[in-house]
């Protein structure tokens, strides 16, 4: 550990992975309540997609 930049570059590596983690988590519970609410399913799908894209735009 005697390279400040390689185990910086890995916490930002580790919480770049944490953050998509927790995206994955969230869509995967948006496409459960779209599921359970298919009356407003279609609402539910917009939002999953603005979503998606709003953590693909964090992640990269």
């Amino acid at each position: 550990m005697n390279n400040p930049e390689k185990s910086f570059g890995l916490k930002k590596f580790s919480s770049q992975n944490l953050l998509k983690l927790d995206c994955i988590k969230i869509n995967h519970n948006i496409s459960k309540i779209s599921l359970s609410f298919l009356q407003f399913g279609i609402f539910s799908m917009i939002r999953k997609e603005i979503f998606s894209r709003f953590c693909l735009i964090i992640t990269t």
